[in-house]
């Protein structure tokens, strides 16, 4: 059993020495910026929707605010003029709007919080960005300079 082992491990071991000398550091982080740059996109799709969300939540609480304060303003006028079924349906519609308005509310908070969350962490995603692309290029400066480096020396070696 030990031979098989050994000769696995030694084309585990040859592969991946295949793969890392294929691999290069700046088409990586090319490929992973490119990766990073699709994520920030969906990201801030995914914070446009909450925030149409939230404005939603927004304006459905107002107009159910609105409509409360509407019914509110019915049932006083039908009460001034002796109507107390009438004054009594919009006191109801009143509390329903009043239940209604506060549900959007909550809802306008949660949305809102979330948003809020969502952008910062969008604003994070950015930074980090940002900060690697510095990086790239820093990174692939110093590539090129190892590459004109190792040129440069195999040259002076083949005239020595």
């Amino acid at each position: 059993m030990g031979i098989f082992k050994r000769l696995r491990d030694v084309t585990v071991a040859s592969v991946n020495e295949v793969i890392d000398s294929l691999e290069d550091p700046v088409t990586m982080l090319n490929q992973y910026m490119r990766d990073m740059e699709a994520e920030i996109g969906r990201v801030e799709v995914a914070v446009a929707r909450q925030v149409a969300m939230e404005k939603k939540f927004l304006q459905q609480y107002k107009e159910a605010l609105a409509m409360a304060e509407k019914r509110d303003r019915q049932a006083n006028l039908a009460i001034s003029e002796g109507e107390d079924d009438l004054a009594r349906r919009a006191l109801l519609e009143k509390k329903q709007y009043s239940a209604r308005a506060e549900e959007y509310q909550k809802l306008y908070q949660t949305a809102s919080a979330a948003a809020q969350q969502m952008r910062e962490k969008l604003a994070e995603l950015k930074d980090e960005f940002y900060k690697m692309r510095a990086k790239k290029y820093e990174l692939t400066t110093r590539a090129q300079v190892a590459r004109t480096q190792k040129h440069l020396n195999q040259v002076i070696t083949g005239l020595g």
